[in-house]
């Protein structure tokens, strides 16, 4: 088997992958070498799910050393694909989000549609502390430039900006985005365009001799939870300010993820799943589950999660 060994070590944080060629025509379970941390983790491939050919399958197992050693880590399995340096995240998903000490295996499973040939498959452990009453636990995102998004924001509001042909209207403010962000990034949004849909055009005041082709109004998010979702589209980052009360901060995050659950994004459902495990503490885990997560379709893993509390 042809794999090639990659490695990252900072202070806070240990990554380990395995580059593999010819992925598609694997049809054997490929167990990587163990990476030895106080602890050795053991990688395995599996190209296909015994239940479903139509999935495959990456385990992470975690064996204790002979120190027995009390070593926990958060971890995030990752694929690569090689020519592009592209992280897959959209369609994978995690059935067992939960730390280390709870359980030491951890599964994701993923469409086989979204493997190519050359591959990187890995882990990244991220260390966390447990407290009389916190838990910190670090899942990280590359962060945008403050300037970059400023300007962004400025731009989605411009009616006259280059090549915006729909208008989004929330709350009675305006945002105009290219049709063919929102295509790429949204199957809900491709079908709306490709379909049988009814082109609108605002014949009032500033859009009268704009390129507006489509209106879509939107009455049951806000304005603010519009703008992450866009802004998410353009940059991949979540974009909600943190310096807000802890109420309001949360309030956002679940609207968030109640419209990623609507409009079908499942790369922004990823990500918005994150910042709430990072955010959850003994504190708040049982307000979440109460106010919250009752309220949301599809959110039994998160429930799982907030009950580990």
């Amino acid at each position: 088997m042809n794999f090639q060994n990659h490695f990252q070590n900072h202070q806070n944080l240990h990554s380990f992958g395995f580059a593999l060629n010819n992925v598609l025509h694997i049809k054997q379970p490929v167990n990587f070498p163990p990476y030895l941390t106080s602890i050795e983790w053991h990688l395995t491939f599996h190209p296909y799910d015994d239940n479903d050919k139509n999935v495959f399958v990456l385990n992470l197992l975690a064996k204790s050393g002979s120190n027995d050693s009390n070593e926990n880590n958060e971890n995030i399995l990752f694929c690569y694909d090689i020519s592009s340096i592209v992280m897959y995240t959209k369609s994978l998903y995690s059935n067992e989000i939960l730390r280390f000490g709870a359980k030491n295996i951890k599964i994701i499973e993923a469409p086989r549609k979204t493997l190519v040939d050359n591959m990187i498959f890995g882990v990244k452990l991220y260390p966390f502390h447990l407290g009389a009453t916190n838990i910190e636990r670090s899942i990280r995102s590359k962060n945008v430039p403050k300037n970059l998004i400023s300007d962004l924001i400025n731009e989605l509001k411009n009616p006259n900006q280059n090549q915006a042909d729909v208008m989004f209207i929330i709350q009675g403010k305006r945002l105009y985005v290219k049709s063919s962000i929102l295509i790429l990034k949204s199957d809900h949004f491709k079908l709306m365009f490709n379909g049988n849909w009814k082109e609108t055009k605002d014949q009032e005041e500033e859009d009268k001799e704009s390129n507006i082709k489509y209106v879509i109004e939107i009455t049951d998010f806000n304005y603010d939870t519009v703008l992450s979702m866009i802004l998410f589209f353009y940059t991949e980052e979540l974009v909600i300010n943190e310096k807000e009360s802890f109420i309001k901060y949360f309030n956002n995050l679940w609207n968030l993820f109640r419209l990623s659950d609507k409009y079908l994004l499942d790369d922004l459902k990823r990500v918005v799943k994150y910042h709430i495990f990072d955010r959850l503490n003994i504190n708040n885990a049982a307000e979440m589950l109460f106010k919250y997560a009752w309220k949301i379709f599809n959110m039994l893993e998160i429930q799982k999660v907030i009950k580990i509390y």
